[in-house]
């Protein structure tokens, strides 16, 4: 069998390319000669279905390994030490709160007594 046989029996199976073709979008002789150089796998007898597959699949691995870079970039000491020293604050915070709450709560009830009637 001949290139040019090939050729033929492999743009049976790709419509979308003879539609190019029939629009004059593309020459005849303009596709077998990418058929010829660049072979079947050429961008230009993929499907548009497949074409953006391939970008997708592209675009999430190249989003992937940045996500792999960026942890692979991070210290973890650093990290736990900024845990350590956050956890910290909080306790300072939840104490003073707890600590002020009880404050109120004894000054309400002393000023509440002090000027209490027997009509209350």
């Amino acid at each position: 069998m001949s290139k040019i046989d090939d050729f033929k029996l492999f743009i049976k199976t790709k419509p979308e390319v003879v539609n190019k073709i029939h629009n004059g979008e593309l020459s005849w002789q303009k596709a077998y000669e990418i058929y010829d150089i660049k072979g079947e796998n050429d961008p230009l007898f993929q499907n548009e279905k497949s074409i953006k597959k391939t970008e997708e699949n592209k675009s999430t691995t190249s989003s992937i390994n940045s996500a792999l870079k960026a942890f692979q970039d991070i210290d973890m000491d650093k990290v736990t030490n900024n845990l350590q020293s956050i956890q910290k604050v909080l306790s300072i915070f939840s104490e003073f709160g707890k600590s002020n709450n009880s404050n109120e709560t004894r000054t309400h009830s002393m000023s509440r007594g002090r000027y209490r009637r027997y009509n209350d």
